[in-house]
């Protein structure tokens, strides 16, 4: 018998030890163990939440990955409500259109963790099965689930595993899925599929980092944005240029650009003129171009507020209102300092946007630019276009 059939057993093992036919009575059960209760909004396409087992695979590989915003106190609307007893998470409630949907069991052990899912807004029915394992450091080495609404009665054919190995110098996980009966055309002649995918082992100093972190002010934030942009904008050497572009790519990747006419952008409304994968690519500015600088933006925008009892979450800087907010204040004494005219010989557009240029793009574009005349041409591409 392989490695894989033997996990199999395993988690048909988890099943039958842990499944309960009574949800109510374990749900009540579980919440007489609690003594502290957390909530968040966002993140609703995961099962599990906040604190999802799958969260530092998705933080390093999942496009803008949104965690969530996470409350110490009871919001008016939210998706999920954890239960803790100690330090120890044992119960999830998921919510669709405020309405309970999912409810997940942990049970731990010394260094593991086993949690049950189950669907309750149509039947109740069991519908998760999963299994976090931690090392001698409490780092998680792997997490193995699967999920169907045929759990109960069916036994378990297929699941999906993330394994973590940590070197000196790299993180190393391995995605894999593994069908018994080998039904999708995907599988082909191999049961079991993987990818690997490798990182430097600092990028858990950062992450880890988020569990202590105090709050950067937004004028130590101003003041470093307004330095590093003033000195990016400053060294360019325009010939005839027409507008500025402020990429905001993730959560912490912000590049400056801008762009000379030529003979293919003169249409005024066009894409040649306005999306950045036409514009000249040697004259980019990373805002954020050191681990250093990286890791003190992460920290201003995630950290705690005992004061508010609200902890405040990383999310996409294209719909950052706490990133916004100062770096519209960086970009109007920009223009009262005249910087744009004088590097550019005239005022011309910024234009503040993500490669998919969304509806966040134009509600910000018309934002940094008093004078609406310099983003009409823009204005009617996007409409054209989008």
């Amino acid at each position: 018998m392989d490695i894989n059939q033997n996990k199999i057993i395993m988690m048909e093992g988890i099943k039958d030890k842990y499944f309960s036919d009574n949800i109510d009575s374990q749900y009540e059960e579980f919440k007489a163990l609690s003594d502290r209760e957390e909530y968040s909004k966002g993140n609703s396409f995961s099962f599990y939440g906040y604190y999802s087992p799958m969260d530092l695979y998705e933080w390093l590989n999942v496009n803008n990955y949104v965690r969530g915003k996470l409350y110490l106190k009871k919001p008016k609307k939210y998706d999920f409500i954890y239960y803790f007893s100690g330090d120890k998470l044992i119960m999830v409630e998921k919510y669709l259109d405020s309405e309970l949907s999912y409810i997940c069991f942990y049970y731990h052990q010394e260094k593991s963790t086993f949690i049950l899912g189950y669907e309750v807004i149509n039947k109740k029915r069991l519908y998760s099965v999963a299994k976090c394992e931690y090392d001698d450091k409490g780092r998680q080495i792997s997490f193995i689930f699967e999920q169907s609404p045929f759990l109960e009665k069916e036994k378990i054919d297929h699941f999906t595993e993330y394994l973590y190995k940590y070197t000196t110098t790299e993180l190393i996980i391995t995605h894999g899925d593994y069908c018994a009966i080998e039904p999708l055309p995907i599988y082909r002649e191999k049961a079991y599929l993987f990818r690997e995918f490798r990182f430097p082992i600092s990028i858990l100093e950062k992450r880890n980092k988020y569990k202590e972190l105090i709050k950067v002010e937004n004028e130590t934030v101003y003041n470093f944005l307004y330095k590093k942009i003033t000195n990016i904008i400053s060294n360019w050497q325009i010939k005839n240029g027409y507008a500025v572009s402020v990429l905001l790519k993730g959560v912490n990747n912000i590049e400056l650009s801008y762009n000379e006419e030529t003979d293919k952008n003169q249409d005024l409304a066009s894409e040649e003129r306005w999306n950045i994968a036409f514009w000249q690519q040697d004259v980019i500015g990373f805002v954020l171009d050191t681990a250093e600088e990286k890791d003190f933006f992460l920290n201003w925008m995630e950290y705690v507020d005992y004061k508010k009892d609200k902890i405040y979450s990383i999310t996409d800087l294209i719909e950052n209102r706490l990133f916004h907010k100062v770096l519209f204040k960086v970009l109007d004494q920009i223009h009262e300092d005249d910087l744009i005219k004088k590097v550019f010989g005239k005022e011309v557009p910024i234009i503040i946007h993500n490669l998919d240029y969304c509806d966040y793009s134009i509600q910000l574009t018309r934002k940094a630019n008093k004078n609406k005349e310099l983003i009409k041409d823009f204005e009617d591409w996007i409409e054209a276009d989008f």
